[in-house]
């Protein structure tokens, strides 16, 4: 099929999934709204009741909020653009939702993003890692100067383009001191096969990072419901996909505060939703990854405890899923912003050594529909039994 309608046939088919869609978000809207936990043990007293707590949230709770997600932006959250204006809205107005007694606190934090920061890494990174390895004819040189060129272009264009990350924070009833933050980042891109960003064309971006984005929603509306004895901030970054500038930003601006506090750490969510079994090089599903910083860094260490903590309480709540130690400091966003002396920071992600999501990653073609839905609510189950082991002591 030739390019131009290879295009018109992507954006037609996503036209009409758009529609279906909207149709069925319409459809469920009342039960969206009247989403109750039920039998909800408050505060768990032991393992099994959290467990409980953490079942009362079932797979297709966790896929319709993806959904909904995905399509509330009618085709794109590229900053900027009014669909990411529209996502915006909606996980506003979804978390005030899920969290209808108002137990956290809901608000947005407006900044201006580092854009010039973000341009100078995207050119250091072409001339560390392309230009001084490959000549000016070679395919790799000009694909890494079309990528660096359209980025460093649209950094450039949109500086003024304001950046909003989206807190809640419930505060914590016996150790309110004690901090935990859980970040995932809401805004997408695409590149066209010229790595050239697209400024057209639908942005779907169902694993990439609505799937990191409805596990975080899931989490506020299971822990508004839960007398936490810690504090829990959930974050949710703008900006991440143009040199992690929303991390960055909030990292800056809380550092002093976090400081003062007691950090249990920093779980960034990304991409949680791809799995498969015929890509895998061990050929099962459920190998997913917890990545921290290298051996040798400053924070290996810190990053290295924190996260064989998580792995330990999570393993207790969800067998079903493995999360692997990987100590290889993976560039996914959020990470670079966190890695200072003594903060804790890890992110829950997909397999990227053995079974990445390459082929859809970054392209129209991140439906909801492409994703492993068991695989992504085995990871809020995995995640979300980490947390509540590390408040409660389980």
């Amino acid at each position: 099929m030739k390019r131009n309608q290879k295009s018109i046939f992507i954006v037609s088919s996503f036209s009409l999934l758009f529609s279906i869609c909207t149709y069925a978000i319409k459809k469920d809207e009342g039960h969206f709204k009247n989403f109750s936990l039920g039998s909800l043990r408050n505060p768990p007293k032991n393992k099994f009741q959290l467990i409980q707590n953490i079942s009362q949230i079932k797979k297709d709770d966790l896929f319709k909020m993806l959904r909904g997600f995905v399509f509330s932006a009618q085709g794109s959250r590229l900053v900027g653009s009014s669909g990411h204006e529209l996502a915006r809205q909606f996980l506003e107005k979804t978390i005030r939702v899920l969290d209808s007694e108002k137990k956290g606190l809901l608000y947005l934090d407006k900044f201006k993003p580092d854009t010039a920061t973000a341009i100078g890494y995207y050119e250091t990174s072409f001339q560390e890692n392309v230009a001084k390895n490959f000549k000016k004819t070679t395919e790799t040189y000009e694909l890494g100067r079309r990528f660096t060129s359209s980025m460093v272009d649209f950094l450039k264009k949109n500086k003024n383009v304001e950046g909003r990350n989206i807190i809640w924070e419930k505060r914590g009833s016996l150790r309110p001191n004690d901090l935990l933050i859980l970040t995932a980042h809401y805004d997408t891109v695409i590149f066209d096969d010229k790595e050239h960003l697209s400024l057209k064309g639908p942005m779907p971006g169902a694993d990439d990072n609505a799937s990191g984005v409805a596990t975080a929603l899931a989490m506020i509306k299971l822990f508004s419901h839960m007398d936490l004895p810690i504090t829990v901030r959930v974050v949710f970054l703008d900006w991440e996909e143009f040199g992690s500038l929303g991390s960055k930003a909030f990292a800056t601006k809380y550092a002093t505060e976090i400081k003062e506090k007691n950090l249990i750490g920093f779980i960034n969510l990304e991409m949680l939703g791809h799995d498969s079994k015929v890509g895998d090089k061990e050929n099962h599903h459920g190998n997913m990854r917890l990545y921290i910083q290298r051996p040798g860094t400053p924070n290996h260490e810190v990053h290295k405890g924190f996260a064989h903590k998580l792995l330990e309480k999570g393993k207790k709540v969800e067998k079903g899923i493995r999360f692997k130690v990987i100590a290889n400091s993976q560039n996914l966003e959020g990470d670079m912003s966190f890695w200072r002396p003594s903060w804790p920071a890890v992110s829950f992600s997909q397999n990227w050594q053995d079974d990445p999501n390459v082929k859809r990653n970054h392209t129209s073609n991140d439906f909801p529909e492409t994703l492993n839905s068991r695989t992504l609510y085995y990871s809020y189950r995995f995640i979300a039994g980490a947390i509540s082991g590390l408040a409660y002591g389980f």
